[in-house]
C-alpha cells in the first residue's frame, strides 16, 4: 500500500514531466501555424496563397490529432485496469516517438533543394499531430493530480515561439545577408528536437522509478474518499470542456477578430491573447505548488466545493459573444454591427472575453472531471478528452466552411437578401456543411504544391 501511494503522488519528477510535456506537445503545430509565412517562402509558394496554405496544413494536423486521440482512447478503454497493461511504458514510447518525428521533420525541411519536399513536410506534420493525439490520451489518463501542471504550460509554448521569432528576426532579419526564412524554421525545429528530447528523458525517468502503478486503471489521483463514488458530479465539468473547446474555434480567429477588423488590429488582439490566455491555468498550478489546492478546481466538488459548478456561467457568456459576432456580420445596418465592425476596442474586448471564457472553462473543467469521476475514473477522463477533441475538429471544419462561403459573396448581391431568418440560416448552414466536406476531402493529397498552385488557374 505504501509503495502504491508513493507511486501515485505528484512528486517533483512528475511535476517536471507534466510541465515539460505540456510545453512541448504543440511545438510541431507551432512550426506549421506560427511558422507558416516562413515555410511558404522556403517552399516557394506565392504569398497570396497564404490563407489556403494555412487552411490545408491546419486541417491536416487537426485530422491527424483526432485520429491519434481515437487510437489512444480505444487502447485505453480496451486495455483498462482489468488487463493491467503498462500504460506508463506505452506513454514513454510515445514521447520518444514524438522526439523522433521532430528529427524526421528537420530532415524533410532542410532537404529537397530550392523548392523542398513540401508534401513530405505536410504529411510529417500530420504524423506529428497523430502522435500528439495519442500522447494526449495517455497524459490525461496518467496525470491525476499533476494535470494542473500540464494545463499550465500548454499555451506557454506560443509565447516562447513568438519571442524566438522576434529575437531571430532582430538578429538575422536582413534577407540580403541571410536565408532568413529557411534558417528561422530550421532552428525552430532544432529547438523543438532539444525540448522534446528533454521531455522524453524526464518523462522516462518519472515513470521508470519502480513505483508506478503499471496499469491503465489507476491514474495517480489522490482522493480522500476513494474512487467508489458517483460520477454524476463530473457531468458539469465535462460540459465545460466539450462546449469550450468545440465552440471557440468556430469563431476564433477567422470570424472574431478576422472578419470584424483589419489585419493590423487582428495581430494586436492575437498578441494580447497570447500573453493572457495561460493565466487561469498557471494560477491554479501556482496555487497547487504552494499547497493551496483547496482554492483550485482539483477537488471533489461536494461538501462546500459546489461553487465550482458556477463556472458554467462562462458558457452563456460565450454564446452571447458568438451571437453578437454573427449579428454584426449579417445585419450591417443594425446598432450591434455599427458598434462592433471596425471598432478595434469593442472587437478586442469581445474577442478576449470570448476566448478567456473558453480558457477558464478548460482550466476548471479538466481537473474537475479528473477529481469527480468517482467509480468511472478508469475511463471518464479519457472519454471526455475524446469527445472534446472529436467535436472540436468537426466544428473547426464547419466554421471554416462558413467563413469560406461568407467571403465568396459581395454585399451588393447578398445571397440571403429578402429571405426569412429561418431560410437564411438554412442557406448558411447547408453551405457550411458542403464546404466543410470539400475541405475534408482536400486534405488527402499526393502533391500539395500542385493543389495549391491550381488555385491560380
Amino acid at each position: 500500500m505504501a509503495s502504491a501511494e508513493a507511486g501515485n503522488k505528484c512528486d517533483g519528477k512528475k511535476i517536471a514531466a507534466y510541465a515539460l510535456v505540456g510545453f512541448s506537445v504543440l511545438l510541431t503545430l507551432r512550426v506549421g501555424m506560427n511558422g507558416a509565412p516562413f515555410c511558404m517562402k522556403r517552399f516557394k509558394i506565392p504569398e497570396h496563397l497564404f490563407s489556403l496554405y494555412v487552411s490545408r496544413v491546419h486541417n491536416c494536423m487537426e485530422l491527424g490529432c483526432s485520429a491519434g486521440v481515437t487510437a489512444g482512447t480505444i487502447y485505453n478503454i480496451k486495455y483498462g485496469g482489468e488487463y493491467k497493461q503498462k500504460c506508463e511504458k506505452v506513454s514513454i514510447g510515445i514521447n520518444l516517438l514524438f522526439f523522433l518525428v521532430n528529427v524526421v521533420l528537420l530532415i524533410v525541411f532542410v532537404t529537397g533543394g530550392e523548392e523542398g519536399h513540401l508534401t513530405d513536410f505536410y504529411w510529417t506534420l500530420a504524423l506529428s499531430a497523430f502522435i500528439y493525439g495519442m500522447n494526449l490520451t495517455f497524459i490525461i489518463k496518467l496525470a491525476g493530480d499533476c494535470i494542473v501542471y500540464y494545463l499550465a504550460t500548454l499555451h506557454v509554448s506560443g509565447i516562447f515561439i513568438s519571442l524566438y521569432h522576434f529575437i531571430f528576426l532582430k538578429l538575422f532579419g536582413n534577407r540580403r545577408k541571410f536565408n532568413t526564412d529557411y534558417l528561422i524554421i530550421m532552428w525552430q525545429i532544432i529547438l523543438s528536437i532539444i525540448i522534446t528530447a528533454a521531455t522524453a528523458s524526464v518523462w522516462t525517468k518519472a515513470y521508470t522509478n519502480g513505483n508506478g502503478n503499471d496499469k491503465c486503471g489507476e491514474n495517480g489521483s489522490s482522493q480522500k474518499n476513494g474512487n467508489g463514488g458517483s460520477a454524476e458530479v463530473a457531468i458539469s465539468p465535462m460540459i465545460m470542456c466539450v462546449f469550450a473547446q468545440c465552440v471557440v474555434y468556430i469563431f476564433y480567429p477567422a470570424i472574431a477578430p478576422g472578419l470584424l477588423v483589419d489585419f493590423r488590429h487582428v495581430n494586436k488582439i492575437d498578441q494580447a491573447l497570447l500573453i493572457i490566455a495561460p493565466i487561469p491555468s498557471i494560477t491554479f498550478a501556482v496555487l497547487d505548488a504552494a499547497k493551496q489546492d483547496k482554492y483550485t478546481p482539483k477537488n471533489e466538488w461536494t461538501g462546500g466545493k459546489e461553487a465550482w459548478h458556477g463556472t458554467l456561467i462562462f458558457i452563456p457568456i460565450m454564446i452571447i459573444c458568438g451571437y453578437l459576432f454573427i449579428k454584426a456580420l449579417h445585419y450591417p445596418h443594425s446598432g450591434i454591427s455599427l458598434a462592433i465592425i471596425n471598432n478595434p476596442r469593442m472587437v478586442g474586448f469581445l474577442t478576449i472575453l470570448f476566448y478567456m471564457s473558453h480558457m477558464i472553462l478548460l482550466a476548471v473543467g479538466f481537473p474537475g472531471v479528473e477529481k469527480n469521476s468517482g467509480s468511472a475514473k478508469d475511463y471518464l477522463p479519457t472519454i471526455n478528452t475524446f469527445m472534446t477533441t472529436i467535436f472540436m475538429v468537426l466544428l473547426i471544419f464547419f466554421g471554416e466552411g462558413y467563413v469560406n462561403e461568407f467571403k465568396k459573396h459581395d454585399r451588393s448581391y447578398w445571397p440571403t437578401q429578402g429571405l426569412s431568418t429561418k431560410r437564411a440560416f438554412g442557406f448558411w448552414f447547408d453551405k457550411a456543411i458542403q464546404n466543410a466536406f470539400k475541405n475534408f476531402l482536400l486534405i488527402f493529397t499526393r502533391d500539395l504544391r500542385r493543389d495549391l498552385m491550381s488555385a491560380l488557374d
